[in-house]
């Protein structure tokens, strides 16, 4: 097996265009020959019959002696290998030689994994279905706040401390409670989920607690703005709760425009208009093009959709029970122009330079994203001293150990994700420009200190050169580390690889 894996699947795309689901030299050369993986590749659904589609099959019986004779052991719901192999067999376009080899990886897999003596493991046991979701429930308050980024906090207007005297919780995703369960809830229950108006009511039970929709998430009807925007202007707090329906997001749910769908901005701009404090809960799948949202609100956390104590998990990071410490896994565009925005891009020739037109730049908007990977408030505060990296010469077999101490300087004790990046400033092919190379958790007290190492191999400094084969080459490797992917956030040390 390659690194432990047991399985790989093939995405549905192309490569070179080739679809990866019949590509020879990848599956069969690359994988199988090449890297030694002796684990089972099974297609992705239906991909071994979208071969015909794609156009490199002229039916199911072409399709599957394709995928199969590329290394692909499992035909994942497109009766390909059943209705397909056997003519594919008759023709000779395939041999009883390569069935019994995936057969055989299939087989060896499931000797690993025990299922000849225990086919069907716990599948048929009885338990009390209720109890085992009560039993989780503290597991998923805990996964659900831990997931929550704080995007902006300012003037400090997060936590909310005490009881406040009245609060509008207002929006379409208030006291939508399907909508926490997510675009792939598997065997999540509507009836199980707190939405984020209860989870209020609970954590205040002494103030006011207004409540008003709004709009829907994506209608039409405007007729309940007025209304919501009358609560705001009572409440001495506005939570303001947007974003999109579940399945917007997921699998097959791709958006053109990722904005606040229906008449929410419309919503969101007469309750700003106000005046009143707003915190923005943003329920979604994918960062929104809503810089002009964020920019005018008091506070914007990112919660996603965070199942079933979603509610009880926001009103714990806004009222300080618990101190947001997720950091945002993918870039935050400033607008959809921007698309795809990403930390580990490729330098170009033309780095941007404002003063000069023709450098690679946009002429309305900044290139970095309004919050890079790794982004993501405490109510305390972090910082970094002390980065070293040892050897400064290392050779082919050294392994190299970063060392960074981070402290909390702030007065609350908070959870911190150190981000390790390496930069191959000059190579035989263009590298990226920052390349994750390990994290780092912390918990610290206020005041205290630790100091934290990354230890990395030669491996950790190779890349596949011009012939795609895995090369480590002598020179300049510059490390850095941080709490997100800015730049201007990071400390910076190098090391020289000596050959």
């Amino acid at each position: 097996m390659v690194a432990g894996v047991a399985g790989i699947m093939p995405a549905f795309s192309d490569m070179d265009s080739i679809p990866l689901t019949a590509h020879v030299a990848i599956l069969r050369d690359l994988v199988r020959r090449q890297w030694g993986f002796e684990g089972v590749i099974i297609s992705d659904y239906h991909a071994i019959a979208e071969l015909i589609p794609h156009g490199v099959a002229a039916d199911l019986t072409e399709a599957a002696a394709l995928a199969l004779k590329a290394g692909v052991d499992i035909d994942m719901m497109g009766l390909a290998y059943v209705l397909g192999l056997p003519l594919a067999l008759q023709s000779g376009a395939v041999s009883i030689e390569h069935v019994d080899r995936a057969v055989e990886r299939v087989l060896m897999l499931k000797e690993q994994m025990g299922l000849f003596d225990d086919p069907y493991r716990d599948a048929a046991s009885h338990f009390d279905h209720k109890a085992r979701r009560l039993e989780h429930r503290d597991i998923a308050r805990d996964a659900a706040r831990r997931s929550i980024v704080l995007l902006t906090n300012r003037n400090n207007v997060l936590p909310v401390t005490g009881q406040p005297r009245s609060v509008a919780v207002l929006g379409p995703l208030a006291n939508a409670q399907a909508e926490m369960l997510g675009p792939w809830s598997g065997a999540g229950l509507i009836e199980d989920m707190v939405p984020f108006l209860p989870g209020f009511r609970a954590a205040w039970p002494g103030a006011e607690i207004l409540h008003a929709q709004g709009v829907e998430i994506e209608g039409g009807d405007v007729s309940g703005i007025e209304a919501a925007v009358d609560m705001a202007r009572r409440a001495d707090l506005v939570v303001l709760c947007l974003g999109e329906q579940r399945f917007m997001s997921g699998e097959a749910a791709s958006r053109a425009e990722p904005d606040l769908p229906g008449h929410q901005a419309e919503l969101a701009r007469a309750v700003l208009d106000t005046g009143k404090p707003v915190i923005v809960l943003l329920s979604s799948g994918r960062p929104l093009a809503v810089s002009w949202l964020i920019e005018r609100a008091d506070a914007v956390l990112a919660t996603w959709f965070l199942g079933s104590e979603a509610g009880h998990a926001v009103a714990d990071v806004i009222t300080g029970l618990w101190n947001p410490s997720a950091k945002l896994p993918v870039s935050w565009p400033i607008d959809v122009g921007q698309i795809p925005v990403f930390y580990s891009h490729r330098p170009t020739g033309r780095p941007p330079v404002p003063e000069i037109r023709y450098s690679s730049k946009y002429i309305d908007l900044p290139n970095e994203p309004l919050f890079p990977f790794g982004h993501g408030l405490s109510y305390t505060r972090f910082s970094y001293r002390g980065f070293s990296a040892q050897p400064s010469e290392p050779r082919p077999h050294d392994k190299v150990t970063l060392e960074v101490t981070v402290s909390n300087d702030g007065k609350l004790a908070g959870e911190e994700t150190a981000l390790f990046f390496l930069r191959d400033p000059v190579a035989s092919v263009s590298r990226p420009v920052l390349e994750l190379k390990g994290v780092r958790k912390l918990t610290l007290e206020p005041g205290q200190s630790q100091t934290i190492q990354l230890v990395l191999t030669s491996d950790d400094m190779t890349f596949l050169d011009q012939g795609f084969a895995p090369k480590l080459e002598a020179g300049a490797i510059e490390f850095f580390v941080g709490p997100s992917a800015r730049e201007d956030t990071l400390l910076k040390t190098e090391i020289r690889v000596v050959l």
